[in-house]
């Protein structure tokens, strides 16, 4: 939805896993407030649409063939930022 923060849908490093593990360990389970803790950037809808004007990156994807589809685009995001 407009306006709301869609922490599952990201980009994440491979350098936050140990602080997630550790996050989780402390028995807290808000994957916000778990990006709070380690920091991070939100992209605002025109931002993604600049790579994805039809947002196909937030599609279901349940496949190796729909994952390859959507690494494009995601690939010129995740350099750009």
């Amino acid at each position: 939805a407009k306006g709301r923060l869609h922490p599952l849908i990201g980009i994440y490093s491979r350098s936050v896993r140990e602080s997630l593990g550790y996050y989780l360990r402390r028995g807290k389970k808000s994957m916000m407030g778990f990006l709070k803790e380690v920091g991070f950037k939100a992209l605002d809808e025109d931002t993604i649409r600049e790579a994805d004007p039809d947002l196909d990156s937030f599609t279901n994807m349940n496949t190796k063939e729909d994952l390859k589809k959507v690494e494009g685009k995601m690939e010129w995001i995740s350099k750009r930022y």
